[in-house]
This record gives C-alpha cells, sequence and structure tokens, in this order.
C-alpha cells in the first residue's frame, strides 16, 4: 500500500478521539500513530540511529536557565536582578563572571554544585523546505537549521529568543526510514490543508539522561510551541525510565487527550488550537534516559 493510500485509510477511520464539536479545530487534528503502523521497521530503524544519540551536544541554553534558577533560590532577594541578567545569560551574550559578587558568596559545594546543574538535556535539529503539490508525494529539501525561535505569546518568554543547536547527523537525516517518517507526517498536514502548496518542517532530536530522585521537569509547563502543527517527541529509546504521560489540552486547559507514548508512537495535533504537556521524567535506575525525535510545522 502507497504512504498516501495508507494515509487516506487512517484519516477516514472514525477518530479514536472524544473530542468536543467545534469550528476551530478540525477533528482528526488530533491523531496518535505507530511507526510500525505506517510501514516501518522500527527495531531495524531504531538500531540504525541508536548511536547518532550519543553524540549529541550538550543543550547550553537549558543549562543556562537551570543555573540562574539555583541562584535564585539561594539569593531570592536577588531575582530581580538575576531575572534582568538570565536572557543575555541564555543567548551567550553574558557569562557568570557578571555576577561574580553574587557567586563568591557560595560555599564550595555549591559552586561545584551550579557548574554541574543542567547536564541533562543533549539536542540537535534539522530543518527541511517542503513542497506540497496536488496528487505528488511531498518533496523534502534540507536547509541550514540557522536561528530557532518559537513564536511565544509571551515577549519574556526565553523559548522565542534565537538559540542555536548543532545540527542532526546526515546518517539520520538521510536514513530511508527517517524520510519515509517525514513524509507522512507531512501528508497529516497536507490533508487537513489541502489548498497548502509550502511548508517548513524542523526536526529535533533531544535526549534526556536523569539521575534516581532527580527527574527533569519540562520548563515549559502546559504551552504551545507557536508552530502549526506538532508531533510531539516520539521516543526512540526508553532506558530505566517511568514513561511520562503526553497530555493535549484546549486552549483554556481543560485536558483533551492523554496517553504514555511508548518507543516508536508519536502523537500530532494541532499547535494553534490545542495546548500540550509532559509529565517529569523519573529513572528506575540510578541513570535512566529518553532519547526522542519531534516535528514543528509551519505553513508558508
Amino acid at each position: 500500500m502507497s504512504l498516501i493510500a495508507l494515509l487516506d485509510k487512517q484519516v477516514s477511520m472514525r477518530s479514536k478521539l472524544n473530542l468536543p464539536g467545534s469550528s476551530a479545530a478540525p477533528l482528526l487534528s488530533i491523531e496518535q500513530f505507530s511507526l510500525r503502523d505506517i510501514g516501518i521497521e522500527t527495531d531495524r530503524f531504531f538500531i540504525d540511529i541508536s548511536a547518532s544519540f550519543d553524540n549529541l551536544p550538550l543543550d547550553g541554553y537549558e543549562k543556562r536557565r537551570q543555573q540562574v534558577v539555583y541562584l535564585a533560590n539561594k539569593f531570592p532577594g536577588h531575582r530581580t536582578v538575576l531575572n534582568k541578567f538570565l536572557p543575555d545569560y541564555f543567548c551567550s551574550k553574558a557569562s557568570l563572571d557578571d555576577i561574580g559578587s553574587l557567586i563568591s558568596h557560595l560555599t564550595a559545594q555549591e559552586r561545584l554544585e551550579l557548574e554541574q546543574l543542567g547536564e541533562i538535556r543533549h539536542r540537535a535539529i534539522a530543518k527541511f523546505d517542503v513542497c506540497l503539490e496536488r496528487g505528488a508525494m511531498p518533496q523534502i529539501r534540507r536547509i541550514s537549521a540557522g536561528g530557532f525561535t518559537q513564536n511565544t505569546l509571551d515577549g519574556s518568554d526565553l523559548r522565542s529568543l534565537p538559540r542555536f543547536f548543532s545540527e542532526v547527523s546526515e546518517q539520520l537525516a538521510n536514513h530511508l526510514s527517517f524520510r519515509h517518517l517525514c513524509r507522512y507526517v507531512v501528508l497529516f498536514v497536507k490533508n487537513l490543508n489541502p489548498k497548502a502548496r509550502k511548508l517548513t518542517l524542523t526536526v529535533h532530536q533531544v535526549s534526556v539522561c536523569v539521575k534516581r530522585n532527580q527527574p527533569f521537569h519540562l520548563p515549559d509547563g502546559i504551552h504551545q510551541d507557536g508552530v502549526d502543527y506538532i508531533v510531539s517527541a516520539i521516543p526512540v529509546i526508553l532506558q530505566d525510565v517511568v514513561t511520562p504521560i503526553s497530555t493535549v489540552y484546549d486552549l483554556n486547559e481543560k485536558p483533551l487527550f492523554t496517553t504514555t507514548l511508548k518507543a516508536g508512537e508519536g502523537l500530532f495535533h494541532d499547535d494553534r488550537h490545542y495546548k500540550h504537556s509532559v509529565s517529569p521524567l523519573y529513572a528506575t535506575a540510578n541513570l535512566g534516559r529518553r532519547c526522542t525525535l519531534g516535528f514543528d510545522f509551519e505553513l508558508s
């Protein structure tokens, strides 16, 4: 069965989600799917790409954010100063030397803790131009990722600042199963927007490592990503962790759909009309790891 025929069969089925009737969001704009169900030999694919997660660079933005949160908790009387310092430090326009007088009050152990904070999330991205022609498969062309920004409504949200990540390896970006997956999720968008002719696809390759009794809390909380559609993180590796809970909400933050995504499962939804969250990541051993692929779609 062709990819288009497979998608047509899926979207013609009655939605499994009990969503309230609304003209604001299409009925099928939330969809959980499995890589195996779309014709990807999941075990082989994951074996091929698993090593690429071992080489992901540290997400320095998350490290710097956690460091400032740590200092704000240590010195609550200096929160105003630290809040002003954070945006520049987040974007590497400032350094901890700029608040050296404050750091000098930390003990040697606290300075060590500050330095070791945030060694938890590693990340790379890839960006693609996608051409959508009627009756044809999407044409996907990789372009330079450049600075990554998110269109948040709150100007003080750190996610609105440009972030520069290393790019996803060619090994992953050119893998046949990865390309198959990209075409499939793009067809979700095309099905909901039949007149669309172009879109930009951004792929996030992320590894999060957690220690026992030190869970990772996604700093975004209940949020939108500031794009048109997303596929929230597809787990590739779930090693010694409790599978977190993914929830989709309406814009009033009323839960609509909750699931636990197993390895090889994804959740597609409209980012304009829904919000989403993921529960904290807990380790079940001394060290646990969750490695994922996520997708953002912006219509041109």
